[in-house]
């Protein structure tokens, strides 16, 4: 199971506001997503926008995909757009990564203390 992270971060430069939607798609056979078969993970409307999806059962090769769309209208308008779609780390792999860290940690503190007793 995983969970994947949809950002869009951004700004109107200039002309009047549009709609825009911002929604991300999981497809388990590694095919285009515009399949009809694709999972919705997340769909968002405005900026900036932060989104979760629920959790997905992964396989060993998916394929993933952002589309934004932008509502036009006869008034010109200019944005300026950044999103992202990844995945969310598992709680149990930050541990571990934490617990990797712990000897690091344990040396420099010997380190530390037998520089004081040369002193």
């Amino acid at each position: 199971m995983g969970q994947f992270l949809a950002i869009m971060t951004g700004h109107m430069v200039s002309g009047a506001s549009q709609g825009i939607t911002f929604n991300t798609y999981y497809e388990a056979n590694n095919t285009p997503v515009a399949n009809p078969s694709a999972t919705l993970l997340t769909a968002s409307g405005t900026l900036p926008s932060s989104q979760t999806s629920s959790a997905v059962s992964l396989v060993s090769s998916y394929a993933l995909e952002e589309v934004i769309t932008i509502q036009a209208s006869s008034t010109e308008a200019t944005y300026s757009l950044d999103a992202s779609v990844g995945a969310v780390p598992e709680p149990t792999t930050m541990i571990a990564g934490a617990m990797l860290l712990i000897p690091f940690g344990l040396q420099g503190i010997r380190c530390l203390r037998s520089r004081k007793q040369m002193a």
